[in-house]
């Protein structure tokens, strides 16, 4: 159970995984979300991709958001799968600009 501005992901389906090197001191039982007990804005977490879980991200704002009186109703929305087809495209049409593929093709053809 979370509080704060993190309240809404309490019972929040998600999926990720867990790449845990060193050591990690608490006092408290570890979960899959670490709620700050000193500053009550400070949350971490060993679960790697929960943000590719519809909804979180925009679960996380929505909070933050909510609690400074701000409301994002009406604001254009995008799924994550989107977002990250899109941050594809651009990479690809970066490496295209930049990267000279007629050598690439000669380079391989020479080898094969």
């Amino acid at each position: 159970e979370l509080t704060g501005p993190l309240t809404d992901l309490s019972g929040h389906p998600y999926e990720g995984y867990e790449i845990h090197m060193g050591r990690t001191d608490s006092i408290k039982e570890q979960r899959a979300i670490v709620q700050g007990e000193r500053y009550q804005n400070v949350y971490g977490t060993y679960i790697h991709g929960i943000f590719d879980a519809e909804g979180m991200a925009s679960a996380v704002v929505d909070g933050i958001a909510k609690r400074k009186g701000i409301s994002l109703s009406d604001q254009p929305r995008m799924s994550y799968q989107d977002y990250k087809e899109i941050q594809y495209d651009k990479l690809a049409d970066g490496l295209r600009a930049s990267i000279d593929m007629d050598v690439i093709y000669q380079i391989l053809n020479e080898q094969g």
